[in-house]
C-alpha cells in the first residue's frame, strides 16, 4: 500500500493547491470558474472524461474511496445524452477486479440490474480496461457501478467510466458520485492547513514593547553620534591654535 495511516502522500500538497487557487478566485462568478479549477485528487471527478491516468499504480487522476476495504462502493456516472448503450468501459488503473455489477437508471430514478456478474479483469493485473456488455431496452443517461472493494484488496482506483452506442462510439461521463472518495480527506487536509496558527498575544505585546524601545535607543546613539561629530570638529579647530609657537614683543638691543 501506497498510503500510510490513511493518508495519500501527496494529497495534502496537491489540496492546498487547490485552496490557494480558490481563494484567489473566490470573488468570479460561478460561470467564470468552470473549467478553470483543478480535480481534486482522488476524487469522484476525477472518474469524469476520456482515461487521463497514465499508467498502473496509486496515481491522483484517478478516483480512489475513502478507506481501501473498508465497504463496498459504488458511482453514479451521468452522461451528456440519452442513449441506448451496448456496452460500459471502465478504465481501471489500481487494483483491478472489483467490478460485480452494474445498473441503469431511469427517468423515476429507479434502478434497474443490466449487468452482474465476475469483472473481466483479472484481479492479479496491474490495470485493465473492462468492457461489459450491457442489455438495456431503454434510452439511459445515468448508470451506477458496484465495486466489491474488501474482495480486492488496497484501493481499487478507477480513471474513467464510459458507455459504447450501437456505432461503437464511447461517450464518457459528464458527473460522477461516489459513496465515499478520498477526495474529501484531501480536502479535509487542506482546510486544516490554511486555519490560522494561534497567536500568543501576550509574547506578541511583549515583542513589539522591544521593537519600539530598540527604536528609541537607535534615536538616543545617532543623537549621540551627532554629538561627537560637532566635538570633533571643535578639537580640529582649537588644535591648529594651541600647537602654533607663541610670539615675543621684546625690545630690540
Amino acid at each position: 500500500m501506497s498510503k500510510i495511516a490513511i493518508f495519500k502522500p501527496c494529497a495534502l500538497m496537491t489540496c492546498l493547491v487547490v485552496y490557494s487557487i480558490t481563494a484567489t478566485l473566490h470573488a468570479a462568478e460561478p460561470a467564470e470558474l468552470v473549467g478553470r479549477l483543478p480535480k481534486a485528487d482522488w476524487s469522484a471527478e476525477q472518474a469524469t472524461g476520456e482515461p487521463d491516468t497514465p499508467g498502473s499504480g496509486d496515481i491522483v487522476t484517478a478516483w480512489a474511496s475513502a478507506t481501501p476495504d473498508g465497504q463496498q462502493e459504488w458511482l453514479i456516472c451521468e452522461y451528456a445524452e440519452f442513449l441506448r448503450p451496448q456496452a460500459v468501459v471502465i478504465h481501471e488503473t489500481y487494483n483491478p477486479g472489483a467490478v460485480y455489477k452494474v445498473s441503469a437508471i431511469n427517468d423515476d430514478g429507479e434502478e434497474v440490474n443490466v449487468w452482474k456478474g465476475k469483472d473481466p479483469t483479472p484481479r492479479d493485473k496491474p490495470r485493465g480496461v473492462s468492457e461489459i456488455p450491457l442489455k438495456v431496452n431503454f434510452a439511459i443517461k445515468k448508470i451506477k457501478v458496484y465495486i466489491d472493494s474488501p474482495a480486492v484488496r488496497g484501493w481499487n482506483e478507477i480513471d474513467a467510466v464510459g458507455l459504447r452506442d450501437g456505432d461503437g462510439e464511447i461517450h464518457w461521463a459528464t458527473h460522477v458520485e461516489a459513496s465515499s472518495t478520498f477526495g474529501e480527506n484531501a480536502r479535509n487536509a487542506a482546510v486544516v492547513a490554511a486555519a490560522p496558527v494561534p497567536v500568543d498575544q501576550q509574547r506578541l505585546q511583549q515583542l513589539e514593547q522591544e521593537l519600539r524601545e530598540l527604536k528609541e535607543q537607535m534615536k538616543e546613539l545617532q543623537k549621540l553620534r551627532g554629538e561627537i561629530k560637532e566635538l570633533k570638529e571643535l578639537l580640529k579647530q582649537r588644535l591648529p591654535e594651541e600647537s602654533s609657537p607663541a610670539r615675543t614683543d621684546a625690545p630690540k638691543p
